[in-house]
């Protein structure tokens, strides 16, 4: 169980353990700059349910905040960074 928890990047006592929540894939795109604040961020597609949920009023969010100054993050350049992760694990392959 413990190395399940492992390969999954779980920790053994964390709040998904405990609940019984099973525990999502993990993509993250590193080095997301701002274009507002120059902020540079690593983000988890899978698991940051900020960038999908507004936690105030529990809606879908039409735009990803920067978790530094909540101004709008450019889409287009996340979506170059996941096609560059894609490619270099294609070419690895």
């Amino acid at each position: 169980m413990k190395n399940m928890l492992t390969l999954l990047k779980v920790k053994e006592f964390s709040q998904e353990v405990v609940s019984g929540k099973e525990p999502s894939l993990t993509l993250v795109v590193p080095d997301v700059i701002c274009s507002n604040c120059q902020s540079i961020m690593d983000l988890d597609i899978c698991r940051n349910t900020e960038l999908y949920e507004d936690t105030n009023t529990e809606q879908p969010r039409s735009i990803w905040p920067c978790k530094y100054c909540d101004s709008a993050l450019n889409k287009q350049q996340v979506e170059r960074r996941l096609l560059e992760i894609l490619n270099r694990r294609v070419v690895n392959y």
